[in-house]
């Protein structure tokens, strides 16, 4: 139904009086009749037992007629019409999810970008870091071998600890036998 046949129908039932109908059963001598609140008969009803394919009863329509009153109409498009701003209000609602869920898309693509850029850029600092650490004791290692042989020293061993009580430790990078007693031992300190 549309908009205009609601209206009509409001009016309809507006211009019936908007009232309640009570149904009274047929009799044998009586037809079934629907009533005014003010007992004003507005209706007869008649069955039908030849209707196919399967006959209709007058209480049956008497009870259908009543049912469908103008206060009823009434209610039914009040509540139709409560719906349809319910679901105007609802379909409103999705819209303004389904573009807040697209900008949120976005911006959470925007982020996933960003990030995958900062990993990267992470990535490449700690390899440019590493190298500069590599070249870092390369360098410090051709310094020392130079600083070593412009004093006549050579490398024999490593510090690996040094303690008040026990003094430093040392292991040979030569055999103490090839070193030899009285050398003027160089260790590089870890």
């Amino acid at each position: 139904m549309t908009v205009e046949d609601h209206k009509r129908l409001r009016e309809l039932a507006e211009k019936a009086g908007g009232d309640e109908w009570t149904p009274t059963y047929a009799t044998r001598t009586d037809p079934a009749r629907v009533w005014l609140p003010d007992g004003d008969g507005i209706a007869q009803c008649f069955g039908n037992a030849g209707h196919m394919p399967e006959p209709i009863d007058a209480d049956d329509i008497a009870e259908f007629v009543a049912a469908a009153n103008p206060a009823t109409v009434i209610a039914l498009l009040d509540e139709i019409e409560r719906q349809q701003r319910q679901l105007a209000f609802v379909r409103g609602q999705n819209r303004r999810f389904i573009k807040l869920d697209e900008s949120r898309i976005q911006e959470i693509r925007a982020l996933r970008a960003e990030m995958a850029e900062l990993r990267k850029s992470r990535a490449d600092a700690l390899l440019d870091a590493e190298r500069a650490r590599e070249e870092r004791n390369r360098v410090g290692v051709e310094i020392r071998r130079e600083l070593l042989m412009a004093h006549g020293l050579e490398e024999v061993g490593v510090v690996v600890a040094d303690d008040p009580v026990h003094g430093w430790h040392m292991h040979a990078t030569k055999p103490w036998d090839e070193i030899g007693a009285g050398t003027e031992l160089y260790a590089k300190v870890k």
